[in-house]
């Protein structure tokens, strides 16, 4: 999983910085957006993610408003 500094930018471009991927494949063009038309946010939500094999991560719409941090954003997981 990419830190969240990388993002989902991960998803389109290969990574730099930690951690680096053993292999990677462009799986997207662009990133995601949600049905608004706004970018999803990604956070990796487990510190220690590089030593853990499957570390925690969420993803966040902004929801209808397209202002994160309002009661109708959406939070995966």
């Amino acid at each position: 999983y990419p830190s969240t500094e990388q993002g989902l930018m991960a998803l389109v471009h290969r990574p730099s910085g930690e951690p680096q991927p053993k292999n990677w494949t462009m799986l997207a063009d662009s990133i995601p957006t949600d049905p608004w038309g706004q970018e999803y946010r990604y956070r990796c939500t487990n510190s220690d993610a590089i030593a853990v094999s499957k570390p925690k991560y969420q993803l966040i719409s902004s929801g209808k408003d397209s202002q994160f941090g309002t009661e109708d954003d959406l939070v995966y997981p």
